[in-house]
């Protein structure tokens, strides 16, 4: 990806405004003292949360609550609106993300490609 550009009419994003966005990100992270845990959320909002498999920190996007007991919501599933994965995170995890860092659409998006044959 180079750039972005949509049909409503939004101004483009060079690929390097993604990469200054992502290094903003990270370095707004690090500083703890700006890490706020969320207790109360809302399905299809924007949040953020650290990845422990790589220590980033991600914005994500709610897709759906799980209620394990009926009344309290402990894990969500949510999609990583920048890398395009569903994962299965606690609640615990969520993480404020301040209104600079979701101006940005999503980097990831669906494919969808017709009309291929393998080549074996």
């Amino acid at each position: 990806l180079t750039g972005y550009h949509n049909l409503r009419g939004d101004p483009e994003i060079e690929y390097t405004t993604f990469f200054d966005f992502e290094l903003e990100l990270q370095l707004y992270f690090s500083d703890k003292s700006k890490i706020r845990h969320v207790t109360q959320f809302r399905e299809n909002e924007l949040y953020a949360y650290k990845d422990i498999t790589n220590s980033l920190y991600k914005r994500i996007k709610i897709l759906n609550l799980v209620n394990n007991d009926g009344k309290i919501v402990y894990d969500v599933i949510v999609r990583c609106i920048d890398y395009g994965c569903n994962i299965r995170i606690s609640t615990q995890e969520l993480l404020r993300l301040p209104s600079k860092f979701k101006s940005l659409p999503p980097q990831a998006i669906e494919v969808y490609l017709c009309n291929l044959r393998p080549a074996d």
